[in-house]
Parts: structure tokens; C-alpha cells; sequence
């Protein structure tokens, strides 16, 4: 009995530190997507551009989403550099159809070396990245924090997460209470 406790115990543990693993890395791209975002913000500059169309980008894995569509709508936009470069960019969420309409005017935010890797100047389409990997730091940081104490009584032992064997994880399996 106490070989079932040791093993659910070393279980918990083994799975505390790998979404303790998984956070460490997620919060690495966090931080690096979010720094590299920074500075994008921070070396760009503004500019309006124009709704021209959308470009439908087929979805790889078709399986996914039967019976429905097998792609997304991007938004495509034309604008103007102040060095009078005509450029475009492609928004990098699959929603544009249902944001935007043809002839629609749009902030974008560009690099003047490089205007064609533009970004529409919008919250998700700037902080998309770092958003979404930060969330999903929080979630596996908090289950590998939280994990092994939602196993533990009030003294710190690891309780059984049997409910057919409760008392195993008291400390006290298999001795034999004294009389007084």
C-alpha cells in the first residue's frame, strides 16, 4: 500500500515539474516575443492605409473543420511610406472579413528599412504573440505550482487521490493506532 502512495506521490511530482518545464519555456518566448515587439513599436512608424481585398489561405490540415471552410480571410492593405514607397501588408489574424470592408482606412505601422514586413496597428495584431504565450504561461505555471499542494493535508503530506483508500495518505497506512 505504501508502494501505491510513493508512486502517486513521485506521479505528482513528475508532473508538477514538467508544466513547471513547459512554463519555463513558454515564459522565454514570452518575454522574447515581447521584446522583440517592443522594438518594433519603438523603431516603426505610423502610416494609413487602404482595405484593397483579402487573400483566403487554404488550412492545412482540412480534418480540422469538416464540412466547413478549409481556410481564413486575411485582410490585405495598401499604404504609403513617408518616403512615398508604396507597400502592402497581409493581417496575421484569419479575421479581416468579418473586421474590415473593401476601402476601409486602417493604421499600419512599419519599419522605414523595411516596409514589407508591416503590421496593421492594431491590439491583437501587434501583441498577438506575447499575449497568447503569456497566457499560456500563467495556466502551466500555476497547475505545476498548484498541483502538488491540492494533494496535501494541512501538515504537508500528500494525500492519496484514491477516493477507494483514502487513508493512505496520512502517513499512518498500515500501523496500527496504540491503545491507551
Amino acid at each position: 500500500m505504501l508502494k501505491a502512495l510513493e508512486n502517486t506521490t513521485k506521479t505528482l511530482g513528475v508532473f508538477a515539474t514538467l508544466f513547471r518545464t513547459v512554463a519555463l519555456v513558454l515564459l522565454a518566448i514570452t518575454l522574447i516575443s515581447g521584446i522583440v515587439t517592443l522594438h518594433f513599436l519603438l523603431s516603426s512608424e505610423t502610416a494609413v492605409g487602404r482595405v484593397t481585398g483579402f487573400e483566403e489561405v487554404t488550412n492545412p490540415a482540412p480534418l480540422v473543420n469538416p464540412g466547413g471552410t478549409n481556410g481564413f480571410e486575411y485582410v490585405v492593405v495598401e499604404f504609403e511610406t513617408a518616403d512615398a514607397e508604396r507597400a502592402s501588408v497581409q493581417g496575421r489574424s484569419g479575421r479581416g472579413a468579418a473586421q474590415f470592408d473593401i476601402g476601409d482606412t486602417v493604421p499600419v505601422r512599419y519599419r522605414p528599412s523595411r516596409p514589407d514586413r508591416a503590421r496593421i496597428d492594431s491590439f491583437m495584431e501587434i501583441w498577438a504573440t506575447p499575449v497568447i504565450f503569456g497566457g499560456l504561461f500563467v495556466v502551466f505555471a500555476v497547475i505545476g505550482i498548484i498541483a502538488p499542494y491540492a494533494f496535501a493535508d494541512n501538515r504537508g503530506n500528500r494525500r492519496s487521490v484514491s477516493p477507494v483508500w483514502p487513508e493512505r495518505g496520512d502517513g499512518r497506512a498500515g500501523k496500527k493506532e496504540e491503545e491507551t
